[in-house]
């Protein structure tokens, strides 16, 4: 089922990829690409396995210590992501990038801090071994965003439609 799961997200993720190259030529695509590594980078190191942690603690606690925790794990996790994510804004202006860019880095960590929070809130999923549940919302996540994708090269938002095209996909799946 995760495989399964994980092709179809693959799918979606060819797809909206398809429309994001044709859209914004190598130039752009660059740019776009560019921001997306470095928010990236941030997700994975504020991340510091917080996420395993809170599937490992959520599973031995109690209903009353389960919610405590995951209050104080989703307000660390945001915090930290929100710490990554002005490093990351503060690098691209300090290398002198364009405005574009600089509001794309905003963009783009805005949907980074509505990954977080979201992919916090599957923690009871994973600790209850509902991979069914987290594999749809795996797929919705990357049909969601190929959906989003589509429209901006549709519209011809541009490169920062793009950037900011994760945030509504995101804020469905919350």
């Amino acid at each position: 089922m995760r495989v399964a799961g994980y092709l179809v997200g693959t799918i979606f993720s060819l797809i909206g990829m398809i429309f994001v190259t044709r859209a914004l030529g190598p130039g752009d695509f660059g740019r776009f690409q560019t921001v997306l590594n470095l928010i990236m980078i941030v997700g994975v190191a504020s991340d510091v396995g917080l996420a395993t942690l809170g599937v490992r603690e959520y599973s031995t606690l109690d209903t009353a210590q389960r919610q405590t925790m995951m209050r104080s794990l989703l307000g660390l996790r945001i915090a930290l992501t929100a710490v990554g994510v002005v490093i990351a804004v503060l690098l691209v202006i300090v290398t002198g990038a364009t405005q574009l860019v600089i509001w794309g880095t905003i963009a783009a960590g805005i949907g980074l801090l509505l990954t977080v929070a979201q992919s916090t809130f599957t923690i009871p999923l994973s600790a209850s071994l509902r991979f069914g549940a987290i594999t749809g919302l795996d797929a919705a996540r990357q049909g969601l965003l190929a959906l989003s994708y589509v429209a901006v090269a549709v519209l011809g938002l541009g490169l920062a439609g793009f950037y900011a095209a994760i945030i509504p996909a995101q804020v469905l799946l919350i």
